[in-house]
Parts: structure tokens; sequence; C-alpha cells
């Protein structure tokens, strides 16, 4: 008998826990979601809500998600609450300004004869300051003026392999590197050579998937810091 009712706590208190757990799960959600809805005045399309720990309580509340007009291949938005619910972060606005970004670093780096694709490559949280009204324009201005926080831009280069000279693909990365660093973009640059058959086939929905295949690439990375 005791051990029945040893087995019958045991099998209620998993019960309990797991629903106060997907209830704590949908209050999260709902959270995050209004939040992500008001701030960028769009849907958004959640697939995986959790938090760090292993128990209901505690940890820190995060949520995956896409905006429903864009394609959850390339938009993929995560969001952060704290644990008290008083503070969310996320990284749509990178996904905002992504293309502007690409666009100002290949403005640099006009007068490089070698072909390129570049990739701003992490969506990551940015100061809630910047909503659906913010541009690029105002990140810069807000970053210039000494926020007192300097975001460095991932971002990655993929150039093809052949008809590179393999003894100077070091130097065509440095130059990338320098020519970067002299118009002030601070920046965690990646620069990766590929088989041209291979860059031919890079977009941005394939780029994360090709990145982690290996190739016989050279890699040069780079943390430019102010």
């Amino acid at each position: 008998m005791n051990v029945f009712k040893k087995s019958l706590a045991v099998s209620l208190a998993i019960i309990i826990t797991l629903g106060l757990s997907g209830c704590m799960f949908q209050s999260n959600k709902k959270i995050m979601l209004e939040h992500l809805e008001t701030k960028y005045g769009k849907k958004f399309e959640v697939w995986h809500v959790s938090k760090s720990g292993y128990f209901p309580w505690g940890g820190t509340p995060f949520m995956d998600c896409y905006p429903k007009d864009g394609n959850p291949e390339t938009d993929h938005v995560k969001v952060e609450m704290s644990p008290d619910k008083t503070h969310i972060k996320d990284g749509y606005f990178g996904i905002l300004i992504r293309e502007d970004v690409e666009a100002d670093v290949l403005a640099y780096l006009s007068d490089f004869s070698l072909p390129m694709k570049v990739y701003y490559g992490r969506s990551d949280y940015y100061d809630n300051i910047f909503d659906g009204t913010k541009t690029y324009a105002d990140y810069k201005e807000w970053d210039n003026e000494g926020s007192g926080f300097t975001k460095r831009l991932d971002v990655t280069f993929a150039v093809p392999m052949d008809g590179t000279d393999p003894s100077k693909k070091e130097e065509y990365a440095d130059q990338i590197f320098d020519k970067l660093e002299q118009n002030g973009f601070y920046s965690s640059i990646t620069v990766r050579f590929y088989p041209s058959e291979v860059f031919e086939k890079i977009t941005r929905a394939n780029f994360i998937d090709l990145y982690k295949v290996r190739y016989e690439y050279a890699l040069f990375s780079k943390i430019i810091n102010r």
C-alpha cells in the first residue's frame, strides 16, 4: 500500500508540474508575442516556447518565431524575457536592417574586383528603442553618438575560390578587414573562400546550411573593435 501511495504521489506531482509548465509557457508566449506585435506592428508565427533550466519556476523564458509575412528559413526571430517578466528583448530589428548593413559593406568594398556575397548572418538582440519605426540610419546615429554600448555586426563574406591565387587568399581577406576598419565598420567579420560551383548556389536561404558543410575552403576571421 505504501508503495502504491508513493507511486500515486509521484504521478500526481508530475501531472501537476507538467500542467503548471504548460500554463506558464502559454502565459510567457502571450506576453512575448504581444510585445513583439505591438513593437513592430505585424503578426508573428511562433514555433517554439521554452525557458532555461529544468524546473517550472525560475529560468529565462525564450521564444522562437518568424514574421507571418516572412520566410521561416531566413527570418528566424529569437525573443527573450527576464524571469520577472519586466524586460523583453528580441532580434527582429536585425532582420529589418540586414540588407542595409550588407549594402553598406559592399559600398565600402566597391573598388574590389573579386566577386563576393555578403550576409549579415546573425539576428542579435537590440536595444528596445529600435522598433518598427526605426531604420539602419537611426541605429548608426545612435551608435556613433556614444550610446555606451557598441554592437558588433556579424558579417560573413562568401568569395569564389577558383581563379583566386591560393597564396593570396589571406592577403585578400586582410584587405577586406583593413578597408572595413578604415571606414569605422566595427564588426565580427568572416571571409570564406568556396569552390565556384558552391559559391554560385549560395543564397540567404541556404547560407547557414552551407556554412556548416566542410568544403576545401579557406576561412579567415577578425573582430574589429572600436
